[in-house]
């Protein structure tokens, strides 16, 4: 009997991780969501961007799903590093914040996100940041 060989099918490879920053003057727009053991962190909408993606179409379908925000998303206003892997085997990939601008900006949350709340620039320090926006604090 022969021996079936698997054959490794071809995925696509995370090229980047891309995160809209909506701006109310000096606020910064979060997603708030609720850990396991009830503590709140805060995200950016966003995703990972694959090979043959644009980040513009990935922050915008994020703010749509995430926020149920119609949003703009304009140019690159902030960079850094994402490890899109584990904690063990790192892979770290590019991280850019895009600037976004929406006509309407009341949020309507997905059911993963327990709100959403605005902060200013500089009180994002204090607060806790979930793993997929950390990368926005130590951009340096």
């Amino acid at each position: 009997m022969k021996r079936q060989v698997r054959e490794l099918k071809a995925t696509k490879k995370p090229i980047a991780y891309a995160a809209g920053l909506l701006f109310d003057g000096e606020r910064a727009f979060f997603l708030q969501k609720k850990t396991l053991d009830n503590k709140i962190e805060l995200e950016l909408p966003g995703g990972i961007v694959m090979e043959g993606e644009s980040p513009v179409s990935v922050v915008r379908l994020a703010f749509a799903q995430k926020a149920g925000i119609d949003c703009d998303v304009g140019q690159v206003e902030t960079q850094g590093k994402y490890n899109v892997g584990s904690r063990k085997r790192r892979l770290m990939v590019p991280a850019m914040g895009l600037s976004c601008n929406a006509k309407d900006k009341t949020a309507h949350p997905s059911a993963q996100y327990c709100g959403i709340k605005w902060i200013k620039k500089d009180e994002v320090k204090r607060e806790r940041l979930a793993r997929n926006s950390e990368w926005v604090l130590a951009r340096g």
